[in-house]
């Protein structure tokens, strides 16, 4: 559904209102003759035409002049209304497999990556063409905004849905070694990952041609906004303004700590992740436990 401040059926309606008006005092003032108007005698009534004319004329004037800025309006879409509200999963789903077609960025800046984690990125690696991914997420070793998000986060689910902050820790984690695994192994694929002390009420995915806005609550719309409109310049500005406030993990360096396998990612050993979390300089050290719960979280979702 297309929420345009102006929607192009007013602008159509609009304009044919005000050519209809210009038509009416086009013609009064021309079909209309003198002596069909009231006199009461000569001069009367030459002071009648004297004073009503510049009147329609002005009128005239101000009805064309705003039926063609109406017409103009109505064939010009602006650019600021290039935006759709997205109500429901599947109509997210479309609008973000649409941005994936063709783009050569991909950024993302939310809490844990779980969508990015186990649907855009492996859709983005059956791409032949270079793409770049940029991704802010959750520092995962801040711990009081690991609880702060687990609250929020779970202000919005039920039952087994919610996490601790100990799960968002690992959820991040999980990211993390996603992300790691197709530096690696995907060519067409080049990370960049940063890790931010903040969160926010709203998830940004941008692409090259679209920015789609998702929300916490799955009950909350979700937004599509073109790329030439002047919220998706602002946003990607902001995106990368937050970037070089966060702290840049170097994924490229871990190119020989995850191996390649098509048992990926059942077969990954404490000892690999570990390492591999050691390669890009995080402090963390997993426990059997934690890979146990990671390893579901690396797995592809349809």
């Amino acid at each position: 559904m297309n929420e345009n401040y102006l929607h192009q059926k007013n602008r159509r309606n609009l304009a044919i209102l005000l050519f209809t008006v210009f038509v009416a005092f086009a013609v009064i003032k021309y079909w209309i003759t003198p002596s069909e108007l009231p006199k009461i005698d000569e001069k009367a009534y030459f002071d009648w035409i004297a004073f009503w004319s510049p009147i329609f004329d002005t009128l005239i004037g101000s009805c064309f002049l705003g039926a063609g800025l109406a017409f103009w309006a109505y064939f010009k879409k602006p650019a600021e209304e290039m935006f759709e509200i997205l109500n429901g999963k599947p109509k997210i789903d479309e609008a973000l497999l649409n941005a994936i077609k063709g783009t050569k960025i991909w950024k993302f800046s939310g809490g844990t990556g779980s969508n990015t984690r186990q649907k855009i990125i492996p859709l983005l690696s059956r791409r032949s063409q270079q793409v770049k991914v940029t991704l802010q997420i959750l520092d995962p070793e801040d711990k009081g905004l690991c609880e702060k998000y687990s609250s929020y986060r779970n202000a919005y689910k039920r039952g087994a849905e919610k996490l601790t902050a100990e799960q968002v820790k690992l959820h991040v984690y999980a990211t993390i070694i996603q992300c790691i695994y197709y530096q690696n192994f995907v060519e067409n694929l080049e990370f960049y990952v940063y890790l931010k002390n903040s969160y926010s009420a709203l998830r940004y995915d941008i692409s090259t041609t679209n920015l789609v806005i998702t929300q916490e609550d799955k009950k909350a719309p979700a937004y599509l906004v073109k790329n030439h409109s002047s919220f998706f310049i602002a946003v990607e500005t902001e995106f990368e303004t937050t970037k070089e406030a966060s702290k840049l993990l170097d994924i490229a360096k871990c190119s020989a700590v995850i191996a390649s396998t098509q048992l990926y990612p059942n077969d990954l050993s404490l000892k690999v992740v570990n390492d591999a979390f050691h390669c890009v300089q995080l402090p963390a050290v997993l426990t059997d436990a934690d890979l146990t719960y990671i390893i579901p979280l690396l797995k592809t979702k349809d």
